[in-house]
């Protein structure tokens, strides 16, 4: 989850870890939750933050 803080930045709230999909199911699923009011979700391969060094608090730039 990713907090919004102006000029196209970003600060990442929480990280989620290889939570499993959930085709076709509307119950049962994991469900991630945010620790605070987000603007932004992004969803990436499983292990991608760590191998990357992705942490809680780290800031993000969003370009178009």
């Amino acid at each position: 989850f990713i907090k919004g803080i102006g000029d196209g930045m970003g600060e990442i709230l929480s990280i989620s870890n290889d939570l499993p999909a959930c085709p076709e199911k509307t119950v049962g699923c994991s469900v991630a939750t945010a620790p605070a009011q987000f603007q932004y979700v992004l969803e990436v391969s499983g292990g991608f933050a760590e191998k990357n060094g992705i942490e809680v608090g780290d800031k993000t730039k969003f370009s178009q």
